[in-house]
């Protein structure tokens, strides 16, 4: 099978001239199964099919796409085979022109934010692709696209569903706070230091409400307020969990708090791009703390 696959890889790599690399052949073949998938994607919607797989993002792809573009037709003049054939221009398609609103959302959200204001995405666009900035009216209306007309804000769809559903969740639970009737002054002081009214908030909010969010500059002394909440938990026998995004995050959360903490993953039992913990088998505790979120 390995030696049959190296001949299909060999013969997608001829096809396309050298344009891409092995690991770029390998990962379409990967996805698309056979070089004839993977020849009709790339008609279909080469910016798609690219960046699609990983490592390709859109600056990748279209610069690979605009040349294998310029031979395909130097080929076809030559009266010789063309690469691809696409059977428009990719330059000014509507395809190069969404898989750049696409990329400027993603980029948008690694910097921080989940939306963009429409003027200044186009603005964006407009000095990367001007050639097919007259489809961008149509790009927005993807699929794939949020779009709020009224505010001119537009997202990711998938992020937009997400903060939805994250936003309806904690509304829910808010909703249906359970109170608890603990002595909170009894925590105030935690190994030597009292803590300020401010500190002690954390204890007083987490015994009214169902969801709380603790936020303060670094140093102001959250780690001290998740400890005495630590204990209030313990002693009167409320079961907890600790998790945080990442690896280091966790031994740091465990380390400040002298109990056991975990990776999320981890915590929810991440296999083979499945959560064994979902919304549908929730997790066992009285209080779920996650830190760095």
């Amino acid at each position: 099978e390995k030696i049959v696959d190296n001949f299909y890889l060999a013969d997608l790599i001829a096809e396309f001239q050298g344009y891409f690399t092995l690991s770029i052949v390998r990962k379409l073949y990967k996805t698309y199964t056979s070089t004839d998938k993977v020849k009709e994607n790339l008609k279909k919607d080469p910016y798609a099919a690219l960046t699609k797989i990983s490592g390709v993002g859109f600056k990748t792809a279209d610069r690979l796409l605009l040349d294998i573009e310029e031979v395909s037709k130097k080929n076809i003049e030559n009266g010789e085979k063309p690469i691809i054939e696409f059977g428009y221009n990719i330059r000014t398609s509507k395809q190069r022109c969404l898989a750049c609103v696409l990329y400027m959302l993603k980029k948008n959200e690694e910097n921080g934010s989940t939306k963009m204001n429409l003027v200044d995405l186009r603005s964006e666009c407009l000095k990367i692709i001007p050639e097919c900035i007259a489809h961008f009216p149509e790009a927005i209306k993807d699929d794939d696209i949020y779009f709020n007309k009224d505010k001119l804000e537009i997202a990711l769809k998938h992020t937009y569903n997400t903060e939805r559903y994250i936003c309806n969740n904690i509304k829910e639970r808010l909703k249906n706070n359970n109170a608890w009737s603990y002595n909170t002054e009894f925590y105030r002081n935690i190994d030597g230091v009292n803590l300020s009214d401010e500190q002690m908030e954390l204890l007083r909010s987490t015994c009214n409400n169902n969801f709380v969010v603790l936020t303060a500059p670094a140093g102001a002394g959250k780690s001290f307020s998740t400890k005495a909440l630590i204990n209030l938990l313990k002693d009167n026998h409320k079961t907890f969990i600790q998790c945080a995004p990442t690896g280091k995050a966790s031994k740091k959360l465990s380390q400040y708090t002298g109990e056991r903490a975990n990776t999320i993953h981890r915590t929810l039992m991440y296999r083979d791009g499945k959560f064994a913990f979902n919304k549908d088998n929730k997790l066992v505790a009285d209080v779920v703390l996650v830190d760095e979120v």
